[in-house]
């Protein structure tokens, strides 16, 4: 049985593999709390939306040249107007087809929209002991 990093593991690898000291970066999540099972639908409304007040006012006080999300939830949340079958976060989709791409994003901050890490955790992105394999920048 092959055993596969989490994501968060996953992520810091593709970070040193592409040569960014994650000290030097800001990573936060939409939600800083983990729904039950890890699935972005339990989380509550309420916290949802406190959760984008708090990414909005992030944003505010950093003033990044690029924010990059990584999935759905965090593009939703970051580039206006991006697709959902719910008009809301919860339905946030496209990401497949949009990852790689450069948006004008909340208060005019560009980002690059990719995939999630956790979507990278297959057979062909990482080697037989789990470790991210190849160039960060070739996922697809």
């Amino acid at each position: 049985m092959v055993v596969f990093p989490d994501a968060g593991a996953l992520l810091d690898q593709a970070l040193t593999q592409a040569g960014i000291r994650r000290q030097d970066v800001n990573i936060t999540n939409v939600v800083p709390t983990q729904p039950a099972g890890n699935d972005f639908s339990k989380h509550s409304g309420d916290d949802v939306a406190a959760g984008l007040a708090d990414l909005a006012a992030l944003v505010r006080r950093l003033k990044p040249n690029l924010i990059v999300t990584l999935g759905n939830e965090s593009s939703f949340a970051a580039v206006p107007g991006w697709p959902s079958r719910s008009r809301s976060i919860f339905g946030a989709t496209g990401i497949s087809e949009r990852r790689g791409y450069l948006w004008e994003g909340i208060q005019g901050t560009k980002v690059l929209s990719t995939l999630h890490p956790e979507d990278c955790i297959t057979p062909g992105y990482t080697d037989k002991n789990g470790k991210f394999v190849g160039d960060p920048s070739g996922i697809n």
